[in-house]
């Protein structure tokens, strides 16, 4: 299952299955953080224990690419419109867990970076957030209607407008069905999650070049120019090159500082 994910560059592959997903995910959302934990220390540049991981998962007769391909399980799992609260966090933290891998040295080496798996992983930030397109449409379909009851001829039938009536009922009727109710809970934990995913961008970002990545250059502009608005600010923010990203409260605050990371000399 692994050297087929691999294979086929992380696109069409067949799920993970449903026993061992289960298995990984017994201990709820502490899952993954527990594992990040664990690998944090090797990113951190000490001497100690910098070059180690890659040996101590060889001793252990752990694959790398087996991880990675278990993380791409949760990450694709996770933006399906009908994914749950816990699915949706499950992919942040697992994309979280591959910058985390990109971010230690060696990892260029052990060719852990694949183009795909980033785009995807860095796409997690948006995908994982539900849309609310529904309601605008149907905000901007009421206040449609008046102008069109003034605009109509007299006497003139309305078969049209019962039709495209129809249509969107029909269409609202799809959209119910694709997404997922999430509480107020659900909300602040998936938001929770991004806010740390991105974090973990602009932690890789300085250490990650993708001087000779153009297209993910380009992903991950549009990506961050997105979650600019994704939450109001309550109080003005600065940046400089030296910002602590550990002290933002904001996303649209770490997105703008990621895209000054983007715009800064490579």
């Amino acid at each position: 299952w692994v050297d087929t994910v691999w294979d086929l560059d992380f696109t069409e592959t067949e799920p993970l299955d449903l026993w061992i997903a289960e298995e990984i995910a017994a201990d709820g959302l502490d899952t993954f953080p527990c594992l990040y934990s664990a690998l944090a220390p090797f990113a951190a540049g000490d001497q100690e224990s910098r070059e180690n991981v890659w040996t101590l998962f060889a001793e252990s007769s752990l694959s790398h690419q087996a991880l990675v391909a278990v993380l791409h399980h949760f990450v694709h799992v996770g933006q399906h419109k009908r994914a749950n609260a816990q699915q949706r966090v499950f992919a942040l933290h697992s994309a979280g867990l591959y910058l985390l891998l990109l971010e230690i040295p060696g990892s260029i080496a052990n060719q852990v970076f694949h183009q795909v798996m980033f785009d995807k992983c860095l796409h997690t930030l948006t995908k994982c957030w539900p849309q609310e397109m529904k309601k605008r449409k149907k905000g901007q379909s009421q206040s449609s209607q008046p102008n069109a009851r003034r605009n109509r001829k007299k006497g003139k039938p309305s078969r049209n407008d019962s039709s495209s009536m129809e249509e969107m009922l029909e269409e609202e009727k799809e959209e119910d069905d694709e997404n997922v109710y999430l509480s107020t809970e659900d909300l602040l934990q998936v938001r929770n999650a991004v806010f740390l995913l991105l974090k973990n961008f602009l932690r890789l970002l300085p250490k990650f070049s993708l001087k000779e990545k153009p297209q993910c250059m380009q992903n991950c502009v549009q990506v961050f120019v997105e979650m600019t608005s994704f939450e109001p600010v309550l109080h003005e923010f600065g940046f400089s090159a030296a910002m602590d990203v550990n002290k933002a409260k904001y996303i649209p605050e770490l997105a703008y500082y990621g895209l000054h990371l983007l715009c800064s000399p490579l």
